[in-house]
């Protein structure tokens, strides 16, 4: 899901074969329309000028005109099974890749919408799942190995390639993160051993110890707004958006979503 620049709401479904962003007003979030893609969209995320960017199952990395109205560009190199997307406070593109145990790091061209491939993070990753950019910089990584069952998240400074930090507690999968703008993270956690378990784990700045947990059923995919107020897609709870307030310490709106199996959100500019 994502806020363009002109503020309306873009949302990804999760199906195998066929994939849709759904496009809402941002005022009333009514359904404004429709744009099919190929494959699955695992991730949405905008940059400065409105152009968004999805992931899609097939492994490539989609990249749509402002408003959603057309594809201008597909990205393939460095691209394998992207797990999410991130862009940095300098325009820098992140992307997980899962298969190689690496995050893929794209700089800004010229041309709108396009991308080249500078470098890649191996350190401390594996099978990147989510990513995150802390309002300094930093980048944060969620790692859930399905062959060893190891879950973490790693923590990188803006530019750097080691890991400043590892977390590994208040989590069996870390299925998505969020930062805020005081640099709380948030992390969607489940618990494939028990039907519809997950809840948010809501760490404070630096912090590798959650000093809160909030109990939601299958939480898939979270975002922030610019009040910090957080999102949390739920294919548990009939396919809706949770609105909590700062510190997800109260639930302020559940948004019913036209789209079955949401699998990304994100909050752009308004």
């Amino acid at each position: 899901m994502a806020l363009d620049l002109h503020g309306h709401l873009c949302e990804a479904n999760g199906e195998i074969t066929y994939a849709k962003l759904f496009e809402y007003d941002a005022d009333s979030l009514k359904f404004r329309r429709g744009l099919s893609g190929v494959g699955a969209y695992a991730a949405l995320v905008a940059d400065h000028l409105g152009y968004l960017y999805a992931s899609t199952g097939g492994g490539d990395i989609e990249v749509y005109a402002p408003g959603c109205t057309h594809r201008v560009n597909v990205i393939h190199r460095g691209v394998d099974v992207v797990g999410d997307l991130v862009f940095d406070h300098s325009g820098n593109l992140y992307a997980g890749m899962q298969p190689h145990y690496a995050v893929s790091v794209y700089a800004p061209s010229k041309r709108p919408g396009h991308m080249k491939l500078v470098r890649q993070i191996r350190d401390g990753v594996s099978a990147p799942g989510r990513l995150a950019i802390g309002p300094s910089g930093d980048l944060f990584v969620a790692n859930w190995d399905y062959e060893t069952k190891s879950a973490y998240i790693t923590v990188y400074k803006p530019g750097g390639a080691k890991p400043v930090l590892t977390i590994t507690k208040g989590f069996k999968v870390p299925r998505a993160l969020a930062v805020d703008s005081k640099g709380r993270l948030y992390v969607a956690a489940l618990d494939y051993r028990v039907r519809s378990g997950g809840w948010i784990s809501v760490y404070p700045p630096g912090g590798s110890q959650p000093v809160r947990k909030v109990h939601i059923s299958n939480p898939v995919a979270l975002a922030i707004d610019p009040s910090d107020n957080l999102y949390v897609a739920n294919q548990a709870k009939h396919n809706s958006v949770l609105v909590y307030s700062v510190d997800a310490t109260k639930l302020l709106q559940t948004i019913k979503l036209s789209a079955d199996q949401p699998s990304a959100l994100l909050i752009g500019s308004p």
